[in-house]
């Protein structure tokens, strides 16, 4: 049907895809990040999440050696591994991920940035599942907050 999202033929041709790229880039080359990015999705999207962590490891080890810890590929990478790993029923090291992503981004954006937006959300719910529910609701109240703010419009001025 018109629509329908074929994740079984993108994997596949994600992992061909990959396979011909390191034919020609060595292993840890930045140029096979658009691959290893695309087949994470994929796994991800089958709930292969054990085979997308690994994927998205090596695709952190090859952005930060590229782009260095301080900069936007990096920050963000630790936030889909959290959510990977929380697929995987491994919550504590999800929270973890997390965590460096939002302090990541934080240092990269300041604290008010709508670039914060998606990782405040992403930990305050892994923060509640696991029942710390202080620490989630302060980073709910800070997502609201923030998104307030990022989303407000000046219409009467």
């Amino acid at each position: 049907p018109y629509g329908e999202v074929r994740y079984e033929e993108r994997l596949e041709a994600a992992k061909e895809s990959l396979n011909l790229a390191e034919q020609v880039d060595s292993v840890d080359d930045i140029r096979l990040a658009p691959k290893l990015d695309a087949l994470w999705k994929n796994l991800s999207a089958l709930d292969k999440y054990n085979e997308a962590e690994v994927v998205l490891r090596r695709l952190l080890l090859i952005e930060r050696e590229y782009f260095g810890d301080e900069s936007e590929r990096v920050a963000g990478t630790p936030d889909n591994l959290g959510m990977m790993l929380r697929g995987q029923g491994k919550e504590g090291k999800a929270v973890e991920a997390c965590r460096n992503s939002l302090a990541m981004k934080e240092k990269l954006h300041g604290i008010d940035s709508e670039e914060l937006l998606a990782v405040l959300g992403n930990l305050a719910t892994l923060l509640r599942d696991q029942e710390k529910l202080s620490e989630a609701k302060e980073l709910f109240q800070r997502l609201i907050k923030l998104d307030q703010k990022v989303h407000a419009t000046d219409c009467f001025t």
